[in-house]
């Protein structure tokens, strides 16, 4: 027992300032940056695309909301224009080069003389990753708080940050994807290639259950569907109808993180 202890309190793993100087490193990469000034756009540009909507949009939209909602169609434009958008852009910057980028400048074998598995190495990556991820989500969300309420008419401070609060665990699914990927094939273009591929596919039927309500069942299975039931229950919003899809999407991400560092173990400098 005592040298099981010891094992748990020496694993460098469970050490916060590891995990700080972890998530420093990430927020100061250029890519991180570069994604922080893409959110910025979003949230500028967000507004105008309500200006001159196409007509489909709003005929799609008065159909879903039970009438002409501009909160509605706002919260169409804001999540699947620009954040399922971004979702998949943020995913794949931050998870497709998880361990593939440090077997590449050699500092892998580094890591393997220190007391750090390369699970426990894919763990640490994937975790700052992901806090990075949910931190430019939800930051942005705070902003758009903010803005939006002068900006957008009738709009609902209290539906937009509940919808935001499930729709984070999208750019997080993606991060998750795009690490997994990673380590199964071993290479950061080849990694990011397929996490686009297929990200891009579910992002493109998010909305398809709402378009055409037969295939709302088999549709449900696509983790971008969930994350937006925020939206697609903007009427009826409560702890039953969201409490299911954050609960699977986290049991989702979880697994994903589980297999991607099972696959990890293989890897060699």
């Amino acid at each position: 027992m005592s040298a099981a202890v010891s094992n748990v309190v020496s694993n460098p793993l469970l050490s916060p300032t590891l995990w700080w100087l972890e998530l420093g490193r990430r927020l100061h990469e250029r890519k991180t940056k570069g994604l922080a000034f893409l959110y910025l756009g979003a949230l500028l540009a967000a507004p105008t695309l309500l200006e001159k909507p196409p007509p489909h949009l709003l005929a799609a939209v008065q159909s879903w909301f039970g009438g002409d909602d501009p909160f509605g169609l706002f919260m169409y434009v804001w999540t699947d224009l620009a954040m399922n958008k971004l979702a998949v852009l943020t995913g794949v910057a931050m998870g497709a080069g998880v361990l593939v980028e440090e077997r590449a400048d050699r500092s892998l074998i580094l890591f393997m003389t220190k007391p750090v598995t390369p699970a426990g190495l894919y763990v640490l990556r994937v975790g700052s990753a992901v806090l990075a991820t949910a931190g430019l989500y939800l930051i942005t969300q705070l902003i758009g708080l903010a803005l939006f309420s002068a900006q957008i008419d009738g709009f609902k401070p209290l539906a937009f940050s509940i919808s935001g609060l499930v729709h984070v665990w999208a750019p997080i699914f993606a991060t998750c994807l795009s690490a997994l990927c990673a380590v199964a094939i071993g290479r950061q273009l080849g990694a990011a290639l397929v996490s686009v591929l297929v990200l891009f596919s579910l992002v493109g039927g998010a909305f398809l259950g709402v378009y055409n309500p037969a295939w709302a069942d088999v549709l449900a299975f696509n983790p971008f569907t969930q994350s937006v039931a925020g939206v697609t229950h903007l009427q009826s919003q409560s702890f039953g109808t969201l409490t299911g899809p954050v609960v699977g999407l986290i049991v989702l991400n979880l697994t994903l993180l589980a297999i991607g560092a099972r696959l990890a173990r293989r890897i060699e400098p």
